[in-house]
């Protein structure tokens, strides 16, 4: 995890797999996410890991977690799989998208 300064804007770079806090376009608040892809255009695809739901966000969004006991927490959400249900291979479906 670094951060990266382009034109006075500093932007949280992360890889897959890293935990970081990502902002919720529905309430504007930050939460513990997990990187799940990096997108073209400076976005990531995050998993919101104490609620389960999945959204692209803009790099600015994001930012490394604070180093306080409560970012090191279990997350609280489980991800589970249902029998003889298939997703749609349209990825962009998985994903709610953040302007």
């Amino acid at each position: 995890m670094k951060h990266k300064k382009t034109n006075k804007e500093i932007y949280f770079h992360c890889f897959s797999g890293d935990t970081c806090v990502a902002r919720y376009s529905a309430d504007g608040e930050w939460y513990r996410a997990k990187v799940e892809k990096i997108l073209p255009d400076h976005e990531v695809a995050v998993l919101f890991i104490d609620y389960g739901n999945r959204e692209v966000v803009k790099y600015a969004k994001c930012a490394a977690l604070p180093g306080i006991p409560a970012a090191t927490e279990t997350p609280f959400a489980k991800e589970y799989a249902l029998a003889c249900v298939t997703l749609s291979s349209d990825v962009s479906l998985h994903y709610s998208v953040t302007q």
